[in-house]
């Protein structure tokens, strides 16, 4: 059995520049302000590329959220004082078992801060503090999304070779604000 925690959520968000946009999507503001991004966002995309069958049953949405409910309750509170919750999927991967995986629920406390165009979230995982800096997109103020590319979906989602899913090379991640 193997072990993927998607909770790791803020561990994947390397390398990827922050973007902020206005309620014009054509005009782009360079500078991320903590007014764009706190409150409470809630997991409704994960879009698959390429497309695959999570499941095994010939779905092949490429949104995986319409594929299996794994994902579901996923989100993310910037609070105003500074402080992240993360509620992420844990998933746990057996060859044996049909789906080949099982998800959980978890949630994760850190901290947050905004410094010209960088996010800079603290999150202990796995009893280590991890300090990574966050890219992100906000869109007309409700919509908050990031993209990780194949080498950070093989770096931080040890899926066993041969499932279906091991062919991503992208994964979007889409918030709404509620």
């Amino acid at each position: 059995m193997v072990k993927s925690k998607f909770s790791l959520l803020f561990v994947v968000f390397i390398s990827i520049a922050i973007t902020s946009c206005s309620d014009d999507d054509s005009v782009q503001n360079t500078v991320l302000n903590v007014s764009d991004i706190e409150g409470n966002w809630s997991l409704f995309q994960i879009n698959s590329t390429p497309v695959v069958d999570l499941e095994g049953d010939a779905n092949t949405n490429p949104n995986i959220m319409a594929q299996t409910d794994c994902f579901n309750g996923m989100s993310l509170n910037f609070g105003t004082n500074g402080v992240l919750t993360v509620v992420s999927s844990e998933i746990t991967f057996d060859s044996n078992a049909d789906p080949s995986f099982d998800c959980s629920l978890r949630t994760d406390v850190g901290s947050y801060s905004i410094s010209g165009n960088d996010l800079t979230v603290t999150i202990p995982i796995s009893g280590n503090q991890e300090i990574q800096t966050v890219v992100i997109d906000v869109q007309n103020n409700n919509i908050l999304s990031f993209t990780l590319t194949e080498s950070q979906v093989a770096q931080f989602f040890s899926v066993p070779s041969g499932e279906s899913f091991s062919t991503i090379t992208e994964l979007e991640f889409v918030y709404e604000k509620f």
